[in-house]
């Protein structure tokens, strides 16, 4: 079981965990459309490994983890899953390469998931691979045999060192129409999502890994990142039209006529104006937040006449609770991207060009794999936001005393 209610297959099973290449890369590149790719990559892979028998484990992002119980329906899984991608029209003519890992063992299913190295065994040999490459371990390769799909063939890459599992002898199932040599594997693989879900599986059920790592399953930010944030003055953001910076107690005049205005504050906190003396101490919260974390939220000025047009940047939440927390304090942690533009500025695409800067700051400087915006029922302009940054709808929430949505993005 993994949390959901879901009874997994035990015994010998094959493990597939699948990872996008370059995710941040592309996110930055495609900007609104990226929603789009992530949308296709889960639909177009889920297709295949169902179609095959294969069992979804979790799936965080850009990462997909599935077990089979035939090692041959899972190497045909990935090899159809890379043809099907391969042969998709992506937004922007993009290439879109996801790495591929196979390897079988017998785990123990526990009461939260599958349980024993097996599973980061897996994880590792898709981290070592390369975007559109499928790397296989020796005892799937065995397995298999000749039993391989058609125009596919073995090509033996040898031992590979790889983190925490050590030496393991692998194997890449070469697609013959891709025509397409790959660099030689990543020794000591670098932190991938596969990586995460596996280190996450196993840390539930038993802490045979020393290490933790950056699970997205607990919502947690890297702590090096946080801890060793440099002064909030060095993190201004600047866009095209917009200069985002650190928050000082004289922003409250200027953001106080937002805060009194009954039309911008509907949707936001319980929905009540804030006087000037209460405007006053929420940007002072604003400004104890960046000298506690290095990174919040900013008072946001339109360049071409210094005016103060809203307040956008990053908020730490406790899910349990949906209060306000600190990147040191212990406890799952969900980073959001907030956004509250005064309303004479409604309708010019500011508030999509400030939360881009501050998305993509998350994810480039603090290192953050997953990022959240809770969004009132019925603020279909916020909605709109949230799906142009890459975020999804993901479920309903209560925040306080009011109904929301919860929309992810996951790198």
């Amino acid at each position: 079981m993994y949390g959901n209610g879901v009874a997994f297959p035990g015994g010998t099973i094959t493990f597939l965990f699948t990872d996008i290449e370059g995710s941040t890369r592309l996110l930055q590149e495609l900007g609104d459309e990226y929603g789009q790719v992530v949308s296709d990559h889960r639909r177009l892979l889920r297709e295949v490994f169902q179609k095959a028998g294969g069992h979804e484990v979790d799936t965080q992002g850009d990462a997909f983890f599935y077990s089979f119980t035939r090692a041959r329906d899972a190497v045909l899984a990935a090899v159809d899953g890379q043809r099907a991608l391969s042969q998709h029209t992506w937004p922007g003519g993009t290439e879109v390469r996801v790495r591929m890992g196979l390897h079988t063992g017998e785990p123990t299913v526990g009461e939260e998931g599958y349980v024993g190295l097996d599973v980061v065994r897996a994880a590792r040999i898709c981290s070592a691979g390369h975007g559109g490459q499928i790397l296989a371990s020796e005892t799937t390769r065995a397995l298999v045999g000749n039993d391989l799909p058609e125009g596919v063939s073995v090509r033996d890459l040898g031992e590979q060192h790889l983190k925490d599992v050590q030496y393991e002898h692998v194997y890449e199932l070469s697609l013959d129409e891709e025509d397409r040599s790959f660099p030689p594997p990543r020794a000591e693989p670098k932190k991938s999502r596969a990586d995460a879900m596996a280190r996450d599986f196993g840390r539930r059920i038993e802490d045979y890994v020393e290490q933790q790592l950056e699970a997205a399953f607990s919502r947690s930010l890297p702590a090096e990142k946080t801890r060793d944030a440099a002064d909030p003055g060095t993190k201004t953001l600047e866009t095209e039209r917009l200069v985002l910076r650190p928050p000082v107690p004289e922003d409250a005049e200027a953001l106080a006529p937002m805060y009194s205005d009954p039309e911008v504050m509907r949707y936001l906190g319980d929905g009540r104006t804030l006087t000037p003396e209460e405007t006053e101490r929420s940007v002072q919260r604003m400004i104890e937040g960046w000298k506690a974390d290095g990174f919040g939220l900013y008072t946001t000025v339109r360049k071409e006449d210094d005016l103060v047009i809203g307040r956008v940047g990053l908020i730490l939440w406790d899910p349990e609770t949906w209060q306000t927390t600190r990147a040191d304090a212990e406890g799952p942690k969900e980073l959001e991207v907030g956004y509250t533009i005064g309303r004479p500025y409604w309708g010019n695409g500011y508030a999509t060009e400030a939360a881009g800067a501050a998305r993509d700051f998350a994810l480039g400087e603090l290192g953050a794999r997953r990022l959240i915006a809770m969004i009132i029922h019925g603020n279909d302009a916020s909605e709109n936001v949230a799906r142009k940054l890459g975020f999804e709808y993901e479920r309903d929430i209560r925040f306080g005393s009011r109904d929301a949505k919860l929309f992810a993005l996951e790198t």
